[in-house]
């Protein structure tokens, strides 16, 4: 696999496309960063209406917003994989070209099955791998120096844990260094499992009819061997990552100068939502400039992984065998 040859064949599929690229990758993220934006909204108003108190007569308004705020999460929580799907399979409809329209992306909803089942089973690997690495954090920490301020307060016989200081610098360290060495385990554990399962959507997107299951175990063999290719060419994109990771912190950006001490001259509300459609402009860019190549991009290395496939062995023909009864 070239990797500089396939964001070539990317950018010339892009330029040939009958339906733009582009414009499909605007569709898909303007209306995921649309339902973003409404939930923001929601809790911007229900946590304004909480602080403002209303009394009882304000209950009922603060109701509705808390339970619509908690629905609409869960729909987006749910039907995120969905819609992402459908992007999939916009992807190998252009590198097959294919004719690609605004309704493909809704492709993903129609594969349901295939594409729950997959994600529960891979989501229990990876709860799987959370509690070992949670486990041997623990271990690991223990024997460590930054354990020391817990073996003093659990030799203290007069403990009292409604009292216990969280904030105090042993235990700062203490937890820092448990994080720090979790998220090392958890991404040593997680990572080849994440390689392992990267076709499975692809795979459902481009078979109708394949299971979950099915796609799990095909995607594993898809992969091997070729799981430091896929990784060379997720870090050959690293600047896009680096530039979603530096929109998510623009999001939160008023919560965090707020955590440094930092006063902006202008009133929270305007703060917050300056921040939030910050973001939100700023990924919109990042997407319609650079998501179509990448997309592409990705197909066409399943592409590539289909047609690179390891070849059968060839059986020389059996004769036939004589029946038991013809002599």
């Amino acid at each position: 696999m070239d990797i500089r040859a396939l964001k070539n064949e990317a950018e010339q599929t892009l330029r040939s496309a009958d339906y733009p690229p582009r414009r499909l990758v605007l569709i898909h993220t303007g209306i995921a960063l649309g339902g973003s934006l409404v939930r923001a909204l929601i809790s911007y108003v229900l946590d304004h209406s909480v602080s403002s108190g209303g009394g009882l007569s304000g209950m009922g308004t603060q109701a509705a917003l808390a339970t619509a705020q908690v629905v609409l999460q869960l729909v987006s929580t749910v039907a995120m994989p969905f819609w992402q799907a459908g992007m999939i399979f916009a992807a190998l409809g252009y590198v097959r070209h294919r004719q690609v329209l605004p309704r493909d992306l809704a492709e993903g909803f129609r594969r349901f099955k295939p594409i729950l089942s997959s994600g529960i089973m891979m989501g229990i690997q990876y709860l799987g791998m959370g509690f070992i690495g949670a486990y041997l954090s623990s271990f690991i920490v223990a024997f460590t120096p930054f354990a020391a301020p817990v073996y003093e307060l659990m030799q203290n016989p007069d403990l009292d844990m409604t009292a216990l200081d969280l904030n105090a610098d042993g235990m700062v360290a203490f937890m820092l260094a448990y994080l720090v060495i979790f998220l090392v385990l958890y991404a040593v554990l997680a990572l080849p499992l994440y390689y392992r399962y990267r076709m499975v959507n692809y795979i459902i997107m481009d078979q109708p009819g394949t299971g979950g299951l099915a796609a799990m175990f095909r995607s594993r063999a898809m992969m091997r061997g070729r799981r430091m290719r896929l990784f060379k060419l997720d870090l050959s994109f690293w600047w896009f990552y680096a530039l979603e990771l530096l929109l998510s912190v623009v999001a939160m950006a008023d919560l965090l100068l707020a955590a440094a001490g930092v006063t902006l001259p202008v009133s929270d509300g305007v703060a917050y939502w300056g921040f939030q459609l910050l973001a939100v402009a700023g990924q919109l860019g990042l997407y319609y400039l650079v998501k179509p190549k990448l997309e592409l991009t990705y197909a066409l290395c399943y592409e590539d992984f289909c047609q690179s496939g390891e070849p059968q062995p060839q059986t020389a023909p059996q004769p036939p065998k004589p029946h038991p009864w013809i002599d």
